[in-house]
């Protein structure tokens, strides 16, 4: 349901189908690994970029079926490239002089 939820683009309902599924069947480690890594893909889609690297960070760490892991590992280096020019400062950027009417200049 909550892969339905995505393509509905219903990410809060998606989130709670998640969180459910991991609820009631805490025992179904491969299960809740792709759930996991389907909620990363819902918080990139409600913009939460921090929990969803949180959240694939999560599956990396504690997966023990490396075709999960690397499916978590590809949408976290994914998120980590497309915010890359975003979170790097452009050399010579820290001296900015921003003129100001009736100001000297400086």
């Amino acid at each position: 349901m909550a892969y339905i939820r995505h393509l509905q683009t219903q990410y809060r309902k998606a989130e709670t189908e998640i969180f459910e599924l991991a609820q009631k069947f805490p025992s179904h480690d491969h299960w809740k690994a792709r759930a996991f890594i389907l909620l990363g893909d819902v918080y990139v889609q409600l913009n939460d970029l921090f929990q969803a690297r949180a959240t694939l960070q999560s599956v990396i760490d504690n997966c023990r079926e490396p075709e999960l892991v690397a499916q978590a590992r590809q949408r976290l280096d994914s998120i980590n490239a497309s915010q890359a020019p975003r979170d790097q400062l452009v050399p010579g950027s820290d001296d900015i002089t921003i003129p100001m009417p009736g100001g000297n200049g400086q």
